[in-house]
């Protein structure tokens, strides 16, 4: 499917050097996975944003999570570097989800892609939210669950995902996460030629119906 296009959209300032991911609206396809950007239209000129942030500096920050008008975190160090939680942005109105992974090759990542995946995806979609996607350092797993999110909701390879996100942020998973990533291709890549061999099958059956 067509890569959404990526925009700068939030600059960096003195306090923090940041980015942000904005992509255009585009209505998601009754195909599910193999359609377009599955986002609708917002009231920022028709993007939602999807941010990449350092570390603390900006998701502990309640006054500045407000004024971006942030509506979903993903803390990708949960307990294991940003210690925050649901109730340290109560009153906020801001949704949370938190993973708690150390950032260690070993460490497996893969298991939480799905629900990270679903939880932004429903935000961008659902809610037309802003979602802030941190982690300590910024640049592992943050970047890793970000790139699994564009690789399943986005219908994007590996090396297409990571470029993506690469445009707008400098970031270094680490080995080990890079290879369940790759694994994630891979097994993402059978289920869509196995998709496509059951779609092929059915038109088959509808042609060669009674004429």
């Amino acid at each position: 499917s067509t890569a959404p296009e990526v925009v700068c959209r939030l600059e960096p300032d003195s306090q923090s050097a940041h980015r942000a991911m904005a992509f255009p609206s585009q209505p998601k396809q009754a195909a599910g996975l193999s359609g377009g950007a599955p986002f609708l239209s917002s009231s920022d000129s028709g993007k939602h944003r999807l941010c990449l942030f350092p570390p603390r500096s900006v998701a502990v920050n309640k006054a500045r999570l407000k004024r971006l008008g942030i509506t979903h975190i993903l803390n990708a160090a949960h307990g294991t570097g940003v210690y925050t939680g649901p109730e340290f942005y109560t009153g906020l109105e801001i949704q949370y989800l938190g993973v708690e992974v150390d950032d260690f090759p070993e460490v497996d990542i893969s298991q939480h892609f799905r629900k990270a995946a679903e939880f932004i995806d429903e935000a961008l979609l659902t809610y037309r939210g802003k979602v802030l996607v941190s982690s300590e350092m910024g640049i592992s797993r943050s970047a890793v669950l970000v790139v699994a999110y564009l690789m399943i909701f986005h219908d994007m390879a590996i090396l297409e995902a990571l470029m993506t996100v690469r445009q707008k942020r400098a970031v270094y998973p680490n080995d080990g996460f890079l290879k369940q990533l790759r694994e994630l291709n891979e097994k993402l890549m059978e289920e869509r030629e196995e998709d496509s061999g059951q779609e092929g099958g059915t038109d088959e059956e509808e042609d060669g119906g009674d004429g």
